[in-house]
């Protein structure tokens, strides 16, 4: 998507492909700390020049959401539970990553196979002989006479 999109036009949107968390935070009372707490979110975008040579525009062309985990740890005293207070941090991050497209392999796949067959005469009102077929050699009577209509049709004309 390009930095001008519409953001009212959904077809101009680009999904984000989400990298969900696979389990949720656990809190263990005896310990007094939040296992596996999602601490920060974390969005990568793809971004290539597209379009002319002479007048390249940046374009994101992938985006993606991680999500990171940590453990919460709660150290308040029972005397002064209320007073105190803990810090916990939360980050989001957004990295732009250039897509290199000389460092990109090009690929090209193998042709598919000939799913249909051609019979031999497939050619049938025009000539196409091999000297390996057959030992004769191509009628050259058609060539000329094609030949002389022209030129009469041009000699008539001029």
């Amino acid at each position: 998507i390009f930095g001008n999109a519409d953001p009212l036009d959904i077809s101009q949107w680009l999904q984000i492909t989400v990298k969900a968390p696979q389990n949720t935070a656990v809190w263990r009372e005896r310990t007094g700390v939040c296992e596996s707490a999602i601490t920060s979110m974390n969005f990568r975008f793809l971004w290539s020049y597209v379009g002319a040579k002479d007048n390249p525009q940046p374009k994101i062309v992938a985006a993606r959401l991680d999500f990171s985990k940590e453990d919460f740890a709660f150290t308040l005293s029972s005397t002064s539970a209320l007073s105190q207070k803990i810090s916990f941090p939360i980050t989001f991050t957004a990295t732009f990553i250039h897509y290199d497209e000389d460092a990109a392999q090009p690929y090209t796949p193998p042709a598919p196979p000939m799913a249909v067959s051609v019979p031999y005469d497939v050619w049938y009102p025009f000539k196409v002989e091999s000297a390996a077929t057959r030992g004769s050699r191509p009628t050259t009577l058609p060539f000329i006479i094609a030949a002389l209509l022209l030129a009469s049709f041009w000699f008539v004309s001029v």
